[in-house]
């Protein structure tokens, strides 16, 4: 806001922006009184004249009382300037005044619209100490409010008169339909909501304030009114309003039903109805076995009704046969589908069937044996389904190395083993350890055997395990020839033979953990044999080596020299490498879980209401420890109460977000320089400020949950706040004003200003209307980077008619105090002293 000029109409005795220089001592008093409200006025302040509505008057009378201590005469006619709809109804200023006699002055304010109506009452006065001049400026306001509503499922905004009707349909019973009702008042003046109510079975009302409430001029209220039927039929209530002594009603209409269509259950035992929510149980079903039935869907309703969509979940379940969708069904019409249940595991199962918004449950066991295997190779155990290849680690010829299998039955019945054997043409691959067979595998039991991998011939050597002569593994492994270098690899306290081409299988490893092998190559000559190289090729950075020889080197007769191969997985899944050691290629590979869940957290430092122009801290605690290092970023969102960001709120780094980390097994997050706080800005707009944490791995891995705690900060809507006020400019008749604060409503309605002569003498007060300058300052895009702050100057020009040219008038000023206000209240007093 650049500048304001205060205006004083006194019928030419005192010009636009002007101050008197001799202030004469005030002869009268004046009261101003409208219904049971009455009030002392002064000289150029503002009465208030409000209508409870649009076209019904409203009455104002002022009664100015003579003080002095001979005659007061009034001079002229009493005048009313400005607004049509305020006038000047009776008076009578022919009867001199005795001191302490009154003259009453009545007003009658009829508003013709609900915008603001403003007049100036002037009347011009005369006793033994001189001519005055009473002037009273009239502000006629008057609320008007608009109530309209908008149904959850149209969204559509309808307006609604007094008597009108609210239909909210047909409902399902136990579902809702919500009607938003906003009461908008378009008019000047604050209108009164005292009650709020609804009757009726099935309505009730939700986000009711706290009553009476004042709706303000240009402000809104909201309520919602919910049906929510818990039985069948129909409901009818009502929606009463009391606003400003009046009530405004509303009816309120709606049909419930437990379900739009019926349902029956076709089954071999026979026909029964089905409801929505049953539940129905199938029996048993054997694995590779099914049943089926069949649901008829009728519409009972004498209107056309829609099925829009038909879906059933549940392991083993399926709808074969049903209707093309979407199918309109016409009254007393019906249709049917058919429901296959064919389990391929064992186990209890759940379905659900939804028809449309109704729902249905069936339930079933599947009867059979369920085969769960893995195979052991040393102290690592891995799973293997039908189909799938178990690789034996690498060996030589003349060496072997065995596995175990284990067979579990997690099924509900028995499996029979029959036969059990190796097909494998080089003879490498033999069963050891079998059971008597024909043997029977209850549910809940083992059986475990082993598998040999004796190499006859090197190279590749693949087999089958056969279980029943249906059922097969493959079988793999590499065998190396005779060699004068031959390797192997250290696990934990577990050695294992490796020969080129065969596979390092690590341990199943957690992100960032490390597990490692001590790789051993060893010359079983007696002379000495040369190694040139060892290179490792990794796209994903998952294995290191560390502990090379130096290279090239001789490893003697009868030797062995051991590095170790490190697996440090970086991200979830499945990792791959090869070792190169001169032309001998060894396949590395690992696995590593997903990490864990992120656990709970809190944020220090204040939240809930804080004032404007702080700088809080705000910090981050985990409720328990995390295995592994964590970053992430904190950000600022800022919801405005006053339709305008405020870009003053910011992190102390000047951004609105902030990085941290969390070091593993540690609770505290740590901000740049080491902090475990970080600092922001509160600003001067009122509004909401939203703190919103993100998580990761040190590798990328978003461990940000999907509905994240966010601190919350809410900065109130306070009358202004001064900061100061100075003399920016003064010259003998002339002084300008600079006042500097902040409101966080981004509104002014009121300046006063208060002139103190030298000897604390009291000389005018000078209240105006900064309504249209504030809105003009704070709706314009210059004053979107200062937020709610601003400076206001204001320029006086004194006169004096008695006074000769060149007087310094300025020089009987001591000082000018300052008040501002808003639609919350009034600021403190900044002072500007003049000399």
């Amino acid at each position: 806001m650049k500048t304001l000029l205060p205006v004083l109409l006194a019928s030419g005795l005192l010009a636009p922006g002007c101050l008197l220089a001799q202030i004469t001592p005030a002869v009268i008093n004046a009261t101003f009184v409208q219904g049971d409200r009455g009030t002392g006025v002064v000289n150029g302040s503002t009465a208030s004249l409000v209508a409870t509505a649009v076209g019904k008057p409203t009455v104002g009378k002022l009664t100015i009382t003579y003080i002095g201590l001979t005659k007061l005469t009034f001079q002229g006619v009493p005048q009313v300037v400005g607004s049509p709809d305020i006038k000047l109804t009776s008076y009578d200023t022919s009867v001199p005044l005795q001191p302490l006699d009154s003259a009453t002055f009545q007003f009658q304010y009829t508003p013709s619209s609900s915008l603001v109506a403003q007049s100036q009452f002037i009347v011009f006065f005369q006793d033994a100490t001189g001519v005055g001049v009473f002037s009273l400026n009239l502000v006629g306001t008057v609320p008007e409010v608009v109530v309209s509503y908008a149904l959850s499922s149209t969204a559509n905004t309808i307006p609604l008169v007094n008597g009108d009707t609210i239909p909210f349909g047909q409902n399902l019973v136990n579902s809702t339909t919500d009607a938003t009702v906003s009461l908008s008042n378009l008019g000047s003046a604050s209108s009164q909501i005292t009650k709020i109510s609804v009757t009726g079975p099935g309505f009730q009302l939700l986000g009711l304030p706290l009553l009476p409430a004042n709706l303000t001029s240009g402000s809104q209220l909201r309520v919602v009114v919910r049906y929510l039927p818990t039985v069948e039929g129909p409901s009818n209530g009502t929606l009463s309003i009391v606003m400003d002594g009046n009530t405004f009603t509303a009816a309120l209409t709606g049909t419930s039903f437990r379900s739009l269509l019926t349902y029956t259950l076709v089954r071999d035992t026979g026909t029964t109805p089905l409801v929505p929510n049953q539940t129905v149980d199938l029996g048993d079903t054997k694995v590779g076995d099914h049943i089926s039935f069949t649901v008829t869907i009728r519409n009972p309703l004498t209107i056309p009704s829609t099925l829009s969509g038909i879906a059933i979940n549940g392991a083993g379940f399926s709808i074969p046969e049903g209707p093309i969708l979407p199918l309109v069904l016409q009254p007393q019409d019906q249709t049917s589908l058919k429901i296959t249940f064919a389990p391929q595991t064992p186990g209890a199962v759940v379905a659900h069937l939804a028809i449309g918004t109704d729902s249905f449950q069936f339930t079933a066991r599947a009867v059979g044996p369920l085969l769960d295997v893995t195979f052991d190779v040393g102290a690592t155990s891995n799973p293997i389904s039908v189909g799938g290849t178990a690789p034996f680690p690498s060996s030589s010829v003349g060496q072997s190395v065995s596995a175990k299998f284990t067979f579990k039955n997690s099924g509900t019945g028995p499996f029979s083993f029959i036969s059990i054997g190796v097909t494998d043409s080089t003879g490498s691959f033999t069963v050891t350890g079998l059971p008597t067979l024909p043997a029977d595998l209850k549910a809940g039991d083992s059986l475990s055997f082993g598998v040999t991998f004796a190499p006859q011939v090197a190279g590749k050597i693949t087999g089958t395990l056969d279980i029943n002569g249906g059922a097969t593994f493959n079988l793999s492994g590499v065998a190396a020839a005779a060699s004068s270098l031959v390797f192997s690899y250290r696990i934990g306290s577990t050695d294992f033979p490796i020969a080129d081409q065969g596979s390092l299988t690590f341990p199943t490893t957690a992100i960032t953990q490390t597990n490692s092998a001590q790789f051993t190559i060893k010359n079983t000559g007696s002379s000495p044999a040369s190694l040139v190289s060892i290179g490792l090729a990794d796209t994903l950075g998952a294995f290191q080596l560390r502990n090379l020889p130096a290279l090239p080197t001789q490893v003697a007769g009868n030797q062995s020299l051991t590095f170790t191969i490190d697996y440090k997985p970086q991200l979830p899944g499945s990792s791959t490498a090869i070792l190169s050691i001169d032309a001998a290629r060894i396949n590395l590979s690992g696995s590593a879980p997903a990490p864990p869940s992120l656990p709970a957290y809190q944020f220090t430092g204040p939240t809930g209401t804080q004032q404007p122009f702080q700088q809080p801290a705000v910090g981050l605690t985990l409720q328990s420890v995390y295995p592994l290092d964590l970053q992430g970023t904190l950000t600022l969102n800022v919801v405005s109460g006053a339709f305008a960001q405020d870009p003053a709120v910011r992190f102390s780094n000047g951004a609105l977000t902030v990085a941290f980390t969390i070091p593993a097994n540690q609770l505290q997050a740590v901000f740049p320089g080491g902090a475990t706080q970080i600092q922001y800005q509160t600003g001067s707009v009122a509004g909401s400020i939203l703190i919103t944490p993100a998580f990761s791995t040190l590798s990328g891995i978003n461990l940000t949950p999907s509905n994240p705690t966010v601190a919350r900060v809410d900065i109130p809507k306070l009358a202004p706040v001064l900061l100061n006020a100075r003399v920016t400019s003064q010259t003998a008749t002339a002084l300008t004003i600079a006042v500097t604060g902040y409101t966080t409503t981004r509104t002014l309605t009121s300046m006063n200003f208060t002139f103190t002569g030298l000897t604390g003498q009291t000389l005018a007060q000078l209240p105006f209307d900064v309504s249209a300058s504030s809105r003009v300052w704070f709706e314009s895009a210059a004053s979107q980077s200062f937020g709610g702050q601003f400076t206001v100057e204001v320029p006086f020009t004194l006169q004096s008619g008695s006074a000769a040219a060149g007087t310094d008038l300025v020089a009987n000023i001591h000082s000018v105090a300052v008040k501002m206000a808003n639609e919350i209240g009034t600021s403190n007093s900044v002072e500007a002293v003049v000399q």
